[in-house]
């Protein structure tokens, strides 16, 4: 008697084992596009707050922009500070719907702001926000009018956009 497997089965397996990689790969895919977003968002959102902090410390106005997958601070009279967005995500003027208040921003072109000398991030008079996306997915940081802070948020494949 002979042991061992047939060719059909050996396939069978074959057949079952690329179709589950297939749909692990997908769901993995995007579980590191939605992680990059967040560490977008967050990096963005640091990056603001840290310059503010340091303007405010300085009592000197500041503009940040959004150039390409660079972030511009210039502080006035001070070296411009940067900081180079990573994987793969750059400027965009993608607005988003459903974040709070992001459409008293809307009229912005969504590549930074200006600050002027005051306590906290009070000195961002108008709603301010930044968006940065490689492919369908985007992050942004947010400030708007009713709020003292900004605001991290995310838009995944599904076109929702959701704070962190």
């Amino acid at each position: 008697m002979k042991s061992g497997f047939t060719l059909l089965e050996v396939l069978t397996v074959v057949i079952i084992i690329g179709i589950l990689s297939a749909l692990g790969y997908s769901s993995m895919f995007d579980l590191i596009q939605t992680n990059k977003a967040k560490d977008t968002a967050r990096a963005m959102t640091s990056f603001t707050e840290r310059v503010l902090a340091e303007a405010k410390m300085k009592k000197k106005p500041v503009t940040i922009t959004l150039n390409g997958q660079e972030i511009i601070a210039q502080i006035e009279g001070e070296t411009p500070m940067t900081y180079s967005l990573s994987n793969g995500f750059s400027k965009s003027t993608e607005s988003c719907a459903d974040c709070q208040a992001w459409t008293d921003a809307a009229d912005k072109s969504g590549s930074g702001l200006t600050a002027v000398v005051r306590m906290g991030v009070s000195g961002v008079d108008e709603p301010s926000y930044m968006t940065a996306c490689a492919g369908v997915y985007c992050g942004s940081t947010l400030k708007s009018k009713d709020q003292n802070k900004f605001q991290a948020w995310i838009k995944r494949r599904n076109g929702n956009w959701e704070a962190l």
